[in-house]
């Protein structure tokens, strides 16, 4: 037998196992669809034709389409380029290769793995416009929201602190004084704490960007081999979003007395913040957030 009627051999093989791509179906690929880019067994090509939304597409046989991933020369045979993947050695091989090095190992399609490899960049990007970005932003929401109600708080908690000190008064108001102040550094502390939380979101959220755009790269940033080797779900893991705590607001304690300064700052107005530690914010779960 020749090379080449070997070589044709090998690729008629290797097409011939190749699965349907609707779901569900195990029959052999004999049809293409190029408007949807699937595979079909030949009753999936009858219904995807009688089929109202898609009888206006166009179905060719399989063999005869233009493989739309990028055309490599096999490293180790100029001459020819890579048309299967040898999944034992996760590598892109020719059919002499396939011949000569690959004898025994199971193939696949290549332009099946690299479809997948595209699949799986294009995955991400959903994740990040559908719930990583959506999710962050949301967060920096709840920021705000946290830092009117501490205005509004600390507003309600300085009017109490007024009604309470006004009939003591000049020695009360030397003591409301301080504590006013106290309390307006408290809420600068607890507002400077959450913009320290908003600066994480914005970087985080940076580098969502860059990571869409550098994901949106991949198909023309590196060739076919590079992208099947670097792209995968673990190498480009997307970094979780990051954790804030919500503010702990001060308490105020009222208490009837009179008596020395030292007094009424002890009984009346006790302004402080509880000792405990702020509850983490609620971060949704993908599957809730992308729903």
């Amino acid at each position: 037998m020749s090379m080449a009627s070997s070589e044709n051999k090998v690729l008629n093989n290797a097409q011939h196992f190749l699965e349907c791509g609707n779901e569900g179906c195990i029959q052999n690929c004999q049809f293409y669809c190029d408007l949807c880019n699937r595979r079909m067994c030949e009753q999936c090509s009858d219904e995807h034709q009688k089929s109202p939304e898609t009888k206006n597409h166009e179905i060719r046989p399989y063999h005869r389409g233009k493989s739309w991933h990028p055309i490599e020369k096999c490293r180790y045979h100029g001459d020819k380029v890579t048309d299967m993947f040898c999944e034992e050695c996760q590598a892109p091989i020719c059919a002499k290769c396939a011949i000569q090095d690959h004898h025994g190992h199971a193939f696949m399609d290549l332009e099946t793995v690299y479809s997948e490899k595209v699949a799986l960049c294009s995955a991400k990007i959903s994740q990040i416009n559908k719930f990583f970005i959506p999710t962050t932003q949301n967060q920096k929401t709840r920021l705000k929201e946290d830092a009117k109600e501490i205005k509004t708080y600390m507003d309600g908690l300085r009017t109490s602190m007024k009604t309470d000190a006004e009939s003591l008064k000049r020695l009360v108001d030397m003591v409301l004084s301080k504590k006013m102040e106290e309390s307006r550094d408290i809420e600068q502390s607890l507002i400077d704490s959450l913009d320290i939380q908003d600066k994480k979101y914005d970087d985080y959220i940076s580098y969502l960007n860059n990571l869409k755009q550098e994901l949106n790269s991949y198909s023309s940033k590196y060739t076919l081999s590079e992208m099947i080797f670097f792209v995968s779900d673990e190498k480009l893991r997307i970094k979780p979003i990051p954790k804030t705590k919500e503010p702990i607001l001060p308490e105020f304690a009222c208490s009837a007395g009179k008596a020395c300064e030292e007094d009424i700052t002890k009984l009346l107005l006790r302004l402080h913040l509880p000792d405990k530690e702020p509850n983490e914010r609620e971060i949704p779960s993908m599957e809730e957030g992308v729903s």
